[in-house]
């Protein structure tokens, strides 16, 4: 797929997220799945991002910075750590939530306020 009807469905894909408060998006690898969670975070949202693995992290880090997010508001924790938080998000973003536990998904909606993103790319 060239970048410019990449970058068109990644903006559709985003738009139809953004409708409804919880989402799953299951899409091939490559598509742009970070770029079109980073796409739907509100201004002022407080956001959380889950991962299973610091790589998956560093990735978003690298996003954030390449797209120019303002990311003051958003925080980060493993998928081992969500038992631990003990406040409420505006947004949850949990990328690879294929690996979450049913001890791990229960600590997440402890934590959600409004809206949850769950991706995944793994299509089985």
């Amino acid at each position: 797929m060239n970048n410019e009807i990449r970058n068109i469905k990644q903006e559709q894909f985003a738009h139809t997220l953004m409708l409804k408060d919880k989402n799953i998006m299951r899409s091939s690898i490559r598509f742009g799945k970070t770029k079109v969670g980073l796409m739907t975070i509100k201004p002022n949202e407080k956001v959380l991002i889950a991962y299973p693995r610091v790589v998956i992290k560093n990735s978003w880090l690298s996003d954030i910075e390449k797209f120019g997010v303002l990311s003051e508001n958003i925080s980060y924790t493993t998928f081992a750590s969500l038992h631990k938080l003990n406040e409420k998000f505006d947004y949850i973003i949990v990328d690879e939530f294929h690996k979450l536990s049913a001890k791990q998904i229960v600590s997440l909606f402890k934590l959600i306020d409004k809206r949850l993103l769950l991706i995944t790319g793994t299509l089985k």
